[in-house]
């Protein structure tokens, strides 16, 4: 078994234990969505990539605000920060300003739990939009919009977590 399918063992076993993960280093802002292994149609773990606050060809920076409920020790939302850095060096100030949101920007009616953030993903194959618009996110709107795409890749980059589950996604 490669370490993508003893991470998800450990995930699903100790899941009640492990409520929520939060990852760096990619400069990009993302999120995983963990699959049980006995189960693969059962998410049952999500994780936060948050963005950078250096700065990165073709992104702004940026940090994450993560809310958690309380009582279950869970995130119900992300929220990302981010300074349009064009924008800072013309004025001289660099101003931190709310960019997305995900529950409310990209209407997430099951918030940010792992079948919420599975739905967001699903929604990048099949709506080019939405997926230009998402990947735009990722770099905190710097530079220009992509042009609109089937985010196929970025559904299975979400929503996998071995090497073999991702290639079996990509068809």
């Amino acid at each position: 078994m490669e370490t993508g399918g003893r991470f998800r063992a450990l995930m699903e076993r100790y899941q009640h234990v492990v409520r929520f993960q939060m990852y760096g280093h990619t400069h990009n802002q993302n999120f995983t969505v963990t699959n049980s292994i006995t189960n693969p149609d059962k998410h049952i773990a999500s994780c936060q990539i948050g963005p950078s606050v250096t700065t990165n060809t073709y992104e702004n920076p940026g940090f994450a605000v993560i809310e958690i409920d309380e009582a279950t020790m869970l995130p119900i939302n992300y929220e990302i920060w981010a300074i349009d850095l064009d924008e800072a060096n013309a004025t001289g100030i660099p101003n931190w300003e709310k960019v997305i949101d995900y529950v409310n920007d990209y209407d997430m009616e099951l918030g940010v739990s792992p079948d919420g953030l599975y739905a967001l993903a699903s929604r990048m194959k099949t709506d080019p939009e939405f997926a230009a618009l998402y990947h735009w996110g990722e770099w905190r709107f710097a530079d220009n919009k992509p042009a609109p795409f089937y985010g196929t890749g970025l559904f299975c980059n979400f929503t996998t977590t071995d090497e073999w589950e991702y290639k079996d996604c990509m068809g």
